[in-house]
């Protein structure tokens, strides 16, 4: 099976949390009626899938790590290129425009904003090389 992505871990973790509070709601609901080893299996149940939550869980956190290690490099690289390029242009009309996408990008990263940020490193990637 291929990897999860980082939504359908969370949407994985979310229902063995689910599933684990159903468990519990039943235990809770019919312990009168319950024998002692079944409150156990039950209680049991419970607990390996709440481990499972928090194992999907885990797994969305590291793809989010990883994915935000990735963007980051990609940022570093787009913002030390247009270092480079304003360093030598003799246009002020270009530095301004790679100025203003850098200024776009700040703003995307400062909102948390995904499909801004990558959308940004693109604009000014294509500044620089306009």
């Amino acid at each position: 099976m291929p990897a999860l992505s980082e939504d359908q871990a969370r949407t994985l973790a979310n229902e063995f949390l689910q599933s684990a509070a159903a468990i519990s709601d039943f235990r809770s609901r019919e312990f009168a009626t319950l024998t002692p080893e079944g409150v156990l299996a039950l209680k049991s149940l419970e607990l390996k899938l709440s481990n499972q939550s928090d194992d999907m869980t885990a797994t969305a956190i590291q793809d989010t790590l990883d994915n935000l290690d990735q963007t980051v490099k990609r940022i570093t690289k787009t913002t030390t290129a247009a270092r480079a390029a304003i360093a030598t242009l003799q246009d002020i009309g270009k530095a301004v425009t790679i100025g203003a996408s850098l200024i776009a990008l700040g703003t995307a990263i400062a909102a948390g904003n995904p499909g801004g940020i990558l959308t940004a490193i693109q604009n000014t990637n294509d500044a620089i090389a306009g």
